[in-house]
């Protein structure tokens, strides 16, 4: 997808819609097939759908942040060192 957007085949807005796309699928059918292994392992008898939501939204927060931290930083070595300094502070609040 990089080597597209840098070789001019489409714009910001167009690269950032397909990722999004293919990054909400992925962490959706990412998070039903842990949460259901889950759940049936368990023998759990919460709220399934609930739970899929709230486990989906999330690991869109996570990736949102994560993507955040490596445009701010550039660097993913630093990126990865700072995240738990950002996670730390947010839980405190």
């Amino acid at each position: 997808m990089i080597r597209e957007y840098k070789a001019g085949l489409y714009g910001v807005a167009a690269a950032v819609a397909a990722k999004l796309a293919v990054d909400i699928v992925m962490s959706f059918l990412a998070v039903s097939a842990a949460l259901l292994g889950i759940y049936v392992g368990l023998g759990m008898h919460a709220n399934l759908v609930y739970l899929l939501g709230v486990g989906w939204l999330l690991a869109m927060a996570s990736s949102s942040v994560a993507m955040t931290l490596i445009c701010v930083f550039g660097d993913l070595k630093v990126a990865i060192h700072f995240a738990p300094i950002l996670y730390v502070m947010h839980y405190s609040w």
